[in-house]
């Protein structure tokens, strides 16, 4: 007789409390599920943005290398066209400029562009591609053609690069045929370092290549494990909600 009054009481407060316990293991469901759904955004987040932050430094490189993809042939295209039109007017009475102190004007427009070249290149972190290409070679070419220009700059008084019987002198023991080798090594020299830049480009748009294809793998790995999460935590949750059930019609057939 207790225990069939004790069974009773448990049925009767079981079904009083069936939709009230029925929305707090909902409940429960909901939250475990945000709390597992936060945990794997939060994973797949961290490599989204690894993977984007990568993809942002490839493009800022791309950027600089585009702009020498640009600069280096226009610099070597001014010089070849500057040797033509001063081959045009060279025998021309009216014009009257020595030879020597044109290339060497051609010249100084080198140094300076190979120099802002190499500390781009500085940033790149491609030892194989910079061996290949003899950066070190050029670094230490351009600083000897540097110091020459200089050499010569320097002794230039304000105005004086204007007056031609003035500036002549400083030519005089200059041979033609060193400033034109200078000259000529320049421009391989930033032949080459366009060269570095094209294979390098190359690189970096493989790179982002596959980091846009690892951001898509990441994303769609991201929403198959949330998937995944969602419907193993809904099949425990109807596991549980059967074992339950079956324990309420057990209790039930004892009563009677």
């Amino acid at each position: 007789m207790p225990k069939f009054v004790f069974l009773s009481r448990y049925y009767l407060l079981n079904k009083r409390n069936l939709k009230i316990k029925f929305i707090c293991e909902i409940a429960i469901f909901v939250v475990i599920l945000a709390l597992i759904s936060s945990i794997i955004s939060i994973y797949y987040e961290g490599k989204l943005a690894k993977h984007s932050n990568e993809l942002v430094k490839l493009e800022i490189q791309e950027h600089t290398i585009q702009e020498w993809l640009t600069d280096a042939p226009e610099r070597n295209l001014e010089n070849r066209l500057s040797k033509f039109l001063y081959r045009l007017v060279e025998n021309n009475e009216n014009f009257n400029l020595d030879e020597k102190r044109y290339y060497f004007y051609l010249l100084t427009w080198y140094p300076n562009t190979i120099d802002f070249a190499i500390k781009d290149i500085d940033l790149i972190q491609n030892k194989k591609l910079k061996k290949k290409y003899n950066l070190e070679k050029i670094k230490q070419e351009n600083n000897e053609i540097y110091d020459f220009v200089y050499s010569i700059h320097d002794k230039l008084k304000e105005g004086e690069w204007f007056d031609d019987k003035v500036t002549d002198k400083y030519f005089v023991n200059i041979e033609k045929k060193n400033l034109i080798k200078l000259l000529d090594k320049s421009e391989y020299n930033i032949f080459q370092i366009n060269l570095f830049f094209q294979e390098y480009n190359n690189i970096v748009d493989n790179k982002k290549k596959l980091l846009v294809e690892k951001i898509d793998l990441v994303d769609k790995k991201s929403k198959e494990t949330m998937l995944i999460a969602f419907f193993f935590q809904l099949l425990i949750f109807f596991v549980v909600q059967f074992l339950e059930i079956r324990e309420i019609k057990s209790a039930k057939k004892n009563i009677k």
